[in-house]
């Protein structure tokens, strides 16, 4: 059984579905309680912000070091862990809070942050190894699809997948992130920092995304990013959440339900899936263009989890560079969940990531209520 209540989940995957008139309804209903029909301004919202004064307990850090990230530079899924494991705010403007008062992670002090430590969890699974590790590896024979209708991303749930941008006027991305609330996208934390202090800035999402060409974005401009939340490079806590400036055609886009499960035997060969957008010169089989090369489309590719932690999930899906951060998504019944992120492999056999658990859930959903929309609300309970 779900920890999560499945009924708000539900009934926001049925409102991303039939976006037009649920959303338009959501709307109309906040504007009806007084609230503001369009937000302030991206700047004068993040001026307003003092996640100090917040309840729950989150602590200024300091400024932090922003970048951007260069034109094909590769991020690597592990690093020199000087970021000490923690909960991390990271604004616009470049100013760091840390939640106080988190429950430790459930990790060896080897296998926090970064390390070449390797070792086995008792049930003959491949063991951690938190160096070296690149984002994805195709497994056997490439058999990919790729997405390249208008028609199709500009449907839901394609149009909630789109690639990290990491400068306004780059035609492709490096990661790929997955909407999980009207302007909530989550992803990888290695994704958004270097592990070692340092933040990558700007950031921009595409949603539904295609190619590299003049007709790239089939569901509007680059969706700009004011806010992220992630923890640290270790395989278990490498994930993060965007904050997109806040509107209407973003809450649109519709999202995707997120939930963990107690019991083990539940991910089991279950049947999954990733999509996401490997970098554009990686070689995909699939591809449209007569070089091969993966040139900023969207793929698919399906498996079965292979196996399981209590943190980790192991999959045979197809990935490559520019994958991580692609949901793990799995339907329950009629319903579309994320039930974890990819990050990466271990090794040449299988692709893994981190398990959503309560404490990840839990996460994620103080992030996405610290930062609401006016166009569309998320349940989380």
């Amino acid at each position: 059984m779900p920890t999560l209540s499945t009924l708000p989940l539900r009934l926001s995957l049925r409102r991303s579905r039939h976006l037009g008139a649920a959303v338009l309804l959501s709307v109309a209903g906040l504007v009806s309680q007084g609230c503001e029909s369009t937000p302030p301004p991206v700047e004068e919202e993040l001026a307003a912000v003092d996640p100090s004064s917040w309840s729950g307990g989150w602590k200024f850090e300091r400024q932090v070091a922003q970048r951007p990230l260069g034109k094909d530079e590769a991020i690597t899924p592990s690093g020199k862990a000087n970021l000490p494991d923690g909960d991390y705010l990271v604004l616009g403007d470049g100013r760091m809070f840390r939640a106080t008062g988190d429950a430790a992670m459930d990790l060896p002090q080897e296998m926090r942050g970064g390390g070449s430590w390797r070792g086995d969890d008792g049930g003959g699974t491949p063991g951690f190894l938190l160096d070296s590790v690149s984002q994805g590896i195709v497994i056997g024979t490439d058999d990919r699809t790729v997405v390249n209708s208008d028609a199709t991303l500009q449907t839901w749930p394609y149009r909630a997948v789109g690639p990290i941008i990491y400068d306004e006027n780059a035609t492709t991305g490096t990661c790929t992130a997955t909407m999980i609330g009207p302007r909530h996208a989550v992803t990888a934390a290695h994704c958004l920092h270097d592990n070692a202090g340092t933040w990558y800035w700007p950031l921009y999402f595409s949603p539904g995304h295609k190619g590299s060409g003049a007709d790239r974005t089939p569901n509007g401009a680059y969706r700009k990013v004011v806010a992220r939340y992630a923890r640290t490079h270790a395989t278990a806590w490498d994930y993060a959440l965007l904050i997109l400036e806040d509107k209407p055609e973003t809450a649109n886009l519709g999202y995707l339900g997120f939930g963990w499960w107690t019991s083990d035997s539940f991910y089991q060969d279950r049947a999954m899936r990733v999509w996401g957008y490997p970098v554009w010169n990686n070689t995909c089989a699939a591809s449209p263009l007569a070089s091969d090369d993966c040139g900023g489309y969207m793929y698919r590719s399906s498996c079965t989890i292979s196996n399981t932690t209590s943190d980790v999930l192991y999959h045979k899906c197809d990935t490559q560079g520019g994958n991580s951060g692609s949901a793990i998504q799995s339907y329950v019944g009629s319903d579309l969940y994320v039930l974890g992120v990819h990050k990466g492999y271990p090794d040449s056999t299988t692709n893994w990531g981190p398990r959503f658990t309560e404490q990840k859930i839990g996460d994620l959903c103080d992030w996405i209520e610290a930062w609401p929309s006016a166009y569309s609300t998320r349940a989380c309970n």
